[in-house]
C-alpha cells in the first residue's frame, strides 16, 4: 500500500492526520530520503497552515515560522502578534541528527529569537564541498557586543557540523569577555572551539579536517 500527501489549510485539520501516524513534512530534505529505506507512510505537507511562513515582531522577539524560507525572510513586512502558548529552548528540542523532542502530534510553529543589540558584530562562516550543497562541513554563527574601547561585554558563539546537534561555545565566550577581536585572543578562541566540538568522518570530510576548521573559524572575526 502506498502512503498517501495530505494538504491540511488549518490546524484543526492536521492533528487528527498527526495522531493517525502521518508524518509532518516542510521542505522534506531529511524525510524523503529516509522514506526509501522505511515502508511507506501518509504524509501531512505544512505549507499550507496560515500562519507558518509568517515574519512578525512578538513582544519584543522575532517570530519566524516554521516554513519561512531564505528567500521570505528577506521579503516579508514585521507584523506584530502575540506569543505562543507553548515554547521551549532550542537546545532542548534538537536531540541528534534526525532526532527531537517533540511528541507525536507536535510540530514546530516557529523560532523566536531576540534581536541584538544594534551595534553587534554579527557573523556566519560557512564551509562547504561547494556552493550548492546546502549542508556544511563546519560552520560557526557569532553575536558580538563591545564597549567603545573595543573589548568584547556580551559574546554568543555556536558551531555546526561539529557534532550531533548545533554546540553553544560557552568557554570560548566566557574567555572573550573583556578582551579584543585579536588574532592572538581569536586563536585562542579557537583552541577553546575545539575542546568543545566532537566531529565525525563522513563523505563530505574527515573528523581531523573538521576539528582543523573549527580552530580557524573563529579568525574570520578579523576585521581589517
Amino acid at each position: 500500500m502506498n502512503g498517501r500527501v495530505f494538504r491540511p489549510d488549518r490546524p484543526e485539520a492536521l492533528w487528527p492526520l498527526l495522531e493517525g501516524g502521518a508524518r509532518p513534512m516542510a521542505g522534506g530534505t531529511d524525510l524523503l530520503v529516509r522514506l526509501r529505506r522505511q515502508p511507506p507512510c501518509d504524509v501531512a505537507l505544512l505549507e499550507g497552515l496560515p500562519g507558518l511562513d509568517a515574519v512578525s515582531l512578538t513582544d519584543g522577539q522575532i517570530r519566524l515560522g516554521a516554513t519561512v524560507t531564505h528567500a521570505r525572510l528577506l521579503a516579508h513586512p514585521l507584523v506584530r502578534e502575540r506569543l505562543p502558548a507553548l515554547a521551549r529552548a532550542l537546545a532542548d528540542l534538537v536531540l541528534g541528527p534526525g532526532r527531537t523532542a517533540l511528541a507525536r502530534g507536535e510540530i514546530v510553529a516557529a523560532v523566536l529569537v531576540s534581536p541584538p543589540p544594534p551595534e553587534a558584530l554579527q557573523h556566519f562562516e560557512k564551509v562547504g564541498r561547494r556552493d550548492a550543497l546546502a549542508i556544511a562541513v563546519a560552520s560557526l554563527a557569532a553575536v558580538i557586543v563591545r564597549d567603545d574601547a573595543g573589548r568584547v561585554t556580551e559574546a554568543r558563539l555556536a558551531v555546526g557540523s561539529l557534532g550531533p546537534t548545533v554546540t553553544r561555545c560557552l568557554r570560548a565566550e566566557a574567555f572573550l569577555r573583556g578582551r579584543g577581536l585579536d588574532r592572538e585572543t581569536l586563536a585562542a578562541v579557537g583552541r577553546r572551539i575545539r575542546e568543545a566540538v566532537s566531529p565525525i568522518d563522513d563523505i563530505r570530510a574527515t573528523a581531523a579536517y573538521r576539528l582543523r576548521l573549527a580552530g580557524n573559524l573563529p579568525l574570520r572575526l578579523l576585521r581589517p
